[in-house]
């Protein structure tokens, strides 16, 4: 029986967190600087650029616990990064391509998550997505790319 190997070559895929990791800051940078706290700006029928600010984690998760623990909150998470990426090492080169995609995104959208919790003490939130009057939580390109990132994991394991 083969001992579980780990595949540095896999690392490469960490450009793509990378990728997700920048867009995501920098949409932030222009929403803070464009936009005024708390004022929806109207994009489409059912998406606002809604400039907010987020204590808790994906999607407003846990957003009531406030900046309380959010020291704590952003060492669970780096933690979590570092599974992740021992996770994306151990992944086999032949593994598919939906596990790497998702490991690498989930891992881009945490660290530009991760980064605004340290160096701001909050996470920018600004896609507003909507239909009637029934708003799911703000969330922005981090989210988006945890959110893509388990869809192609899950997808993964049913291809």
């Amino acid at each position: 029986m083969n001992a579980q190997l780990i595949y540095f070559s896999n690392l490469k895929w960490l450009f793509l967190s990378l990728v997700i990791m920048f867009f995501d800051l920098m949409t932030k940078f222009l929403v803070m600087n464009n936009c005024v706290y708390g004022k929806p700006i109207f994009i489409f029928s059912c998406v606002n650029c809604y400039y907010v600010h987020n204590f808790g984690v994906a999607f407003s998760l846990l957003s009531h616990i406030g900046i309380k623990y959010n020291a704590l909150l952003s060492c669970i998470i780096i933690l979590i990064i570092l599974v992740l990426v021992f996770m994306l090492c151990c992944l086999d080169i032949n593994s598919s391509y939906f596990f790497k995609i998702g490991y690498s995104v989930i891992i881009g959208g945490a660290l530009g998550n991760v980064f605004n919790r340290i160096y701001y003490g909050v996470v920018i939130d600004f896609i507003d997505f909507h239909i009637g009057y029934w708003h799911w939580p703000t969330f922005n390109v981090a989210d988006l790319g945890i959110f893509v990132g388990v869809v192609c994991i899950i997808l993964s394991n049913k291809v």
